[in-house]
């Protein structure tokens, strides 16, 4: 396990849902002499599409991901989770319409 510090931003708006998370932390490279190497991470998921930023020592790119159809799905299932925090972001928006397909 690795500390680490994070802010998030999250949006409840029914028609552009998202978060934008930032984390950095220190990664220990020599732990017994106290030497470590930074490393910035951040994941976003924005009108419906997800990225992944990683970078190492603030410059060096170790991750760059977007709009794959795993992390558009991947991000989508965190925003779900943390939507407890604000549930009337799950009521259904106007636009939508329920109907039943079966009638069994």
């Amino acid at each position: 396990w690795i500390p680490f510090t994070a802010t998030q931003l999250l949006s409840a708006a029914n028609s552009r849902p998202g978060f934008v998370w930032d984390a950095s932390m220190q990664l220990p490279i020599l732990p017994f002499i106290g030497l470590s190497v930074g490393i910035n991470v951040r994941d976003t998921y924005v009108g419906g599409t997800g990225t992944m930023l990683g970078k190492l020592l603030a410059y060096l790119t170790i991750v760059d991901k977007k709009d794959t159809p795993s992390l558009n799905e991947g991000e989508l299932s965190r925003w779900l989770a943390e939507a407890v925090v604000f549930p009337t972001a799950l009521l259904p928006p106007k636009q939508l319409l329920w109907k039943t397909t079966d009638d069994a």
